[in-house]
């Protein structure tokens, strides 16, 4: 029996190594019940065949008539939950809200007997890849449970997380890359922290993310950033001097999600005017406007506040439209707008006619209500005033408009203003600060 067994055993291996991989299945059959079987190794062919051929989770039934010895050997675990991993986890389809329990039940199943390889081998085991694909299922559901994302992100050590990016190839030849597991984790680690206002400790992911050698795809740079000046605004209960340093990021950047965030931030510190400005700066930055279902509902209450009521239903009938396009639950409030105002969100909202009408508000208003900048011109000491030149105007400022402390100020610096008008209708400066390194002193 034992030179049999030998003899299946070489047998399997040189059949796996040939990519026979149901003759690997089938030899097995013959020796699993042979009591002097022990080999971990010839089992872990075995499992790698069953995914071969696409049907990993028989290699389950394979697994229960294993000897006790080889079903709590680690390495004979290791591949019953790459079995389990091929067949169920990465498998699943988020819309598959009937299987979601038995999912997450296998996904912890394999975080509970599989193990992380740190670094370059994080492949060998299942174990990161079922965290991220479990993390992303809770991200692609309508209703985001923000605190699960963050229990099993907590499942991962981030310095055991590979920095090593994908590489590929793309239908069109084009070479690509994707984001390394430890870029991806401290992406979905912030936003995490942000969504569920834990503004401190996703200040502090910020921060380590950007001490680590990591290279950023996409915009995950910018959304990093982007969320550490949001929580230091929150933290520091919207300190002009953090919301500033926002704002001049923001203009540097041009990102429709970070105007939004400061219509937020200006709507919650009770700025609105300020907040309805850059909502509808975010309508114009923003290509795919599908995204902008949040904003347009907020353009539309701030309008409707200012008394702009036959114009807010421009934007309750986009953001309509689009929550009713994904399958998405309307509010209370807005469901109570479109029965009273009968908008028809079924029709899709003219683009042309919405970012027309942004343009004109903001020309019209935004001017008096946004910080410009631009460079000291004149300083007329004795008589305590100077001249801004701002594109192609010449703006009048008094040193009493002057916001800073300890500094002298000088012809070519560079300031930050805005912009009032007098009673004879001439434009004045006023909040007037140097901007030193990117920020208004």
């Amino acid at each position: 029996m034992k030179n049999e067994l030998f003899e299946y055993m070489e047998k399997i291996k040189m059949l796996f190594n040939a990519n026979d991989y149901e003759s690997v299945i089938n030899y097995f059959k013959k020796i699993v019940d042979n009591s002097h079987f022990n080999s971990s190794y010839i089992v872990s062919l075995v499992a790698a065949s069953y995914i071969k051929v696409n049907r990993p989770l028989e290699f389950i039934d394979a697994y229960k008539i294993l000897p006790s010895n080889l079903k709590n050997n680690s390495f004979v675990l290791n591949n019953l939950c790459w079995c389990y991993y091929h067949g169920v986890i990465k498998a699943y389809d988020y819309k598959n809200v009937d299987e979601f329990e038995r999912f997450l039940k296998i996904a912890e199943y394999i975080i509970n007997n599989s193990y992380i390889e740190g670094g370059d081998n994080n492949f060998k085991t299942p174990y990161v890849l079922t965290v991220f694909k479990v993390v992303k299922v809770y991200k692609l559901k309508p209703s985001k449970n923000y605190r699960e994302i963050l229990r099993w992100l907590d499942k991962v050590d981030k310095e055991q997380l590979s920095d090593v990016c994908y590489e590929f190839v793309d239908v069109g030849g084009n070479n690509r890359e994707l984001s390394s597991y430890k870029e991806k984790y401290y992406q979905y680690m912030s936003e995490a922290y942000e969504k569920t206002e834990d503004y401190v400790n996703c200040v502090k992911c910020c921060e380590t993310a950007f001490k680590s050698d990591i290279k950023w795809h996409y915009r995950n740079g910018k959304w990093l950033c982007s969320r550490k000046l949001y929580c230091e605004c929150i933290i520091n209960n919207g300190d002009k001097k953090y919301l500033n340093k926002y704002r001049l990021f923001a203009y540097k950047e041009n990102e429709w999600f970070m105007y939004s965030k400061l219509s937020d931030l200006y709507f919650r510190y009770n700025l609105p005017t300020d907040a309805l400005i850059y909502g509808l700066k975010a309508i114009l930055a923003c290509k795919e406007k599908e995204m902008l279902v949040k904003v347009f509902m907020n353009v539309g209450m701030l309008l409707r506040n200012f008394g702009k009521k036959h114009d807010s239903k421009i934007f309750f009938q986009a953001c309509a439209y689009y929550r009713y396009q994904n399958g998405w639950k309307f509010s209370e409030e807005l469901e109570y707008i479109l029965n009273v105002e009968n908008i028809d969100y079924t029709l899709k909202p003219s683009f042309d006619y919405i970012v027309q009408y942004v343009k004109n508000y903001l020309k019209k208003e935004a001017p008096y209500v946004l910080e410009h900048s631009g460079i000291i011109t004149d300083i007329i000491i004795e008589k305590s005033f100077g001249y801004i030149k701002c594109n192609n105007d010449k703006i009048y400022f008094n040193f009493r408009d002057l916001n800073f402390k300890n500094m002298k100020i000088l012809e070519d610096d560079k300031v930050s203003f805005r912009i009032e008008i007098d009673d004879k209708n001439r434009k004045n400066a006023k909040n007037v600060r140097i901007i030193k390194n990117g920020s208004s002193n």
